[in-house]
């Protein structure tokens, strides 16, 4: 869809696509992090194989969320300081493929 859009529309598409997963993001690491930190405060235990606080398996979710919320950030401020609309050719984010030779 954003091929067929002029460059001004698809860069604004974009940065509100971004904008969208910054905030899914966020909701779901506050969400993660509010969980993980009652896990840890009331001593939740899991019981399998091993006897492991549960916060040792929760702590992965805020961090991912903040990770993605940072590359989308990042991806945002690329796309507001580029002169032209992102390319959405396949072959010109692969650094040494031509377009000719992706299927």
């Amino acid at each position: 869809m954003i091929s067929r859009l002029d460059p001004d529309a698809a860069k604004w598409v974009e940065c509100i696509v971004l904008t969208m997963i910054m905030l899914i993001s966020l909701i779901t690491g506050g969400i993660a992090t509010t969980m993980m930190l009652r896990s840890a405060r009331e001593g939740t235990l899991i019981f399998k194989d091993l006897i492991i606080p549960q916060w040792w398996l929760d702590w992965i979710i805020p961090l991912t969320s903040l990770a993605m919320a940072l590359q989308a950030l990042e991806m945002m401020i690329a796309n507001i300081n580029a002169p032209t609309a992102v390319s959405h050719e396949a072959s010109e984010h692969i650094p040494g493929i031509q377009p000719g030779e992706l299927p």
